[in-house]
């Protein structure tokens, strides 16, 4: 559940996209026909960044809603042979807007073109692309949880693993 800057609460289900303004729902589902209508009737994440943009995320890609068309907008991913499952989407303080495709890893979406790219130095850091999410503090270092790697804290430079913890290790990095 999410809501954007207009007031709409949206309601991602496995059975489409709900759109509440209060009194009465608007359904969006999948439609083969129709070019701006979502990319699945199964909704994983959803996410209003600080513009106001309501992104989704589904078991097969990413799209952003388009309120003056009342459409939504693909998100092109480099993927082949693999479909993008979006688990999550996030906003870094900088601005960025980042998504997780499951066993696929983290990816940085350019707005302007409605593309994605990985993020392979992330990847790198953390050891694995089989990352489940990624939280930014408020000193702007990266909390990246993974399925086998623990949780890796990056500096906020995004170039080095300032510590990495695992399952019963006591940390020794104080979070504020």
């Amino acid at each position: 559940t999410e809501q954007d800057g207009d007031g709409y609460i949206w309601i991602g289900t496995d059975y489409g996209l709900n759109r509440f303004d209060g009194i009465s729902f608007r359904e969006y589902l999948h439609e083969e026909s129709q070019p701006g209508s979502i990319k699945s009737n199964t909704v994983r994440s959803l996410f209003c960044d600080r513009e106001s943009r309501l992104w989704v995320g589904f078991i097969n890609g990413m799209q952003c809603y388009d309120r003056n068309r009342d459409e939504f907008l693909e998100v092109s991913f480099d993927t082949t042979p693999y479909t993008p499952n979006i688990s999550s989407i996030i906003q870094l303080s900088s601005g960025e807007i980042w998504t997780i495709a499951s066993l696929l890893g983290p990816y940085s979406i350019d707005t302007e073109n409605m593309t994605a790219s990985a993020l392979v130095d992330l990847i790198r850091l953390c050891g694995t692309n089989n990352i489940t999410s990624i939280y930014e503090d408020n000193e702007r270092r990266l909390w990246v949880s993974t399925y086998n790697k623990g949780v890796v804290c990056i500096d906020p430079s995004h170039t080095k693993v300032i510590d990495r913890y695992f399952e019963n290790e006591e940390p020794t990095l104080s979070c504020k």
